[in-house]
């Protein structure tokens, strides 16, 4: 072989080293340029995720507490009219009783409620039963239909009824009671209707 064949020969294999080079650097760049990309994605989908997800986060929790506000807001709207109307309800009721008291029925009640306080304490000593002032004149018969037992004038008794007063208990049969009474077991029940409904 000639010295310019050999050259050539030579040239033209450093040529097809320096393609093969070329090509593999090529190709090594284009993987590294490929897998740069795809990182970049993945880092972009990530931040994306990352951000929507604490936009999702602060959406709920602001959602959720504007409706814990609502639900408490209507909570208590419902509660007021509710009280309301308990207090309506027993304000007609005061006002059955104080009309009550002042009928011939009223004194028949009276005086079996005085039979059944004295039932109901005959076991007590120092025994008195007490009976608002507007009621004074009803002290002889409620004293009488007790057995005896000694009638008073008390400012513990409002609306009406009596109540009997001993060393051992207190038996209270006046209006004023029952109705703190179902004031407070309206008011019970109200709560409990509440609670029902969280």
């Amino acid at each position: 072989m000639t010295e310019k064949k050999k050259t050539e020969a030579f040239l033209a294999a450093i040529s097809y080293a320096g393609d093969v080079e070329a090509k593999r650097i090529k190709e090594e760049a284009d993987r590294r340029a490929e897998e740069r990309v795809i990182a970049a994605r993945e880092e972009a989908r990530a931040e994306a995720e990352s951000r929507l997800g604490r936009d999702i986060a602060r959406a709920e929790a602001r959602a959720a507490a504007r409706a814990a506000e609502a639900e408490a807001e209507f909570t208590a709207e419902v509660a007021k009219e509710r009280e309301e109307a308990v207090t309506r309800i027993l304000g007609r009721a005061e006002n059955k009783l104080v009309w009550f008291t002042a009928t011939a029925d009223y004194e028949k009640y009276m005086k079996d409620a005085a039979a059944k306080i004295a039932d109901l304490t005959k076991d007590e000593e120092d025994r008195v039963i007490l009976i608002r002032r507007e009621d004074e004149k009803l002290a002889p018969a409620v004293s009488k239909a007790a057995g005896g037992i000694k009638v008073e004038v008390s400012d513990r008794v409002k609306l009406g009824g009596l109540i009997c007063d001993s060393r051992g208990m207190v038996c209270d049969l006046s209006f004023g009671t029952a109705v703190r009474e179902m004031r407070s077991a309206a008011s019970r029940g109200l709560s409990s209707c509440e609670e029902a409904a969280r």
